[in-house]
């Protein structure tokens, strides 16, 4: 199939045999051409394996058996000026074969993927412990409208909090 940005790819149609439509691999490769450096934040979904490499770097490695859905997965390219090669590999086990891939916007990705994260994270980690869970609280209500911030599990070992789970409320996708 001809790589296509923002449409699901359907792989079954390729294959007239019905013993090849089970248990095998799909390779995609797909050349960026870019003026400059540039990062291109991308959504990505499978069914089923995914794995995803940049310039033979590889960004993505997820054993899974799904569908396709958008966004669930993410790289954030970090594409060189000049030819940047692009491979994906979709491994099917049984059932619908496909993939997707559409650029996003960088506030897009999952937080832990932005670049607020690794200052936000080392400023977390210079406040006081006891100050850390109501950081993360405080974060998770910023990037999930629908957390509710309150502590739904602690687990005590000890007689030490080891553990604090905050709700997340109801998920909206």
């Amino acid at each position: 199939p001809r790589f296509q940005v923002g449409v699901i790819l359907t792989f079954l149609p390729l294959f007239e045999k019905a013993e090849e439509k089970e248990w095998g691999c799909i390779y995609l490769y797909h050349e960026i051409e870019a003026p400059e450096e540039a990062s291109l934040p991308i959504s990505l979904g499978s069914d089923d394996t995914l794995t995803v490499w940049l310039n033979g770097i590889r960004l993505v490695n997820r054993k899974v058996s799904r569908g396709v859905e958008l966004d669930d997965d993410f790289a954030n390219l970090q594409l060189k000026p000049g030819k940047n090669q692009l491979l994906v590999k979709i491994c099917q086990a049984r059932g619908e074969w496909g993939f997707f891939v559409s650029p996003i916007k960088e506030s897009q990705l999952p937080f832990h993927m932005q670049p607020g994260f690794d200052p936000w994270l080392k400023q977390v980690a210079a406040m006081p412990t006891d100050k850390h869970l109501e950081a993360v609280t405080a974060k998770l209500k910023e990037v999930n409208p629908f957390s509710d911030g309150k502590v739904t599990h602690k687990k005590v070992v000890d007689g030490v909090v080891t553990q604090r789970l905050v709700g997340l409320g109801a998920c909206a996708r």
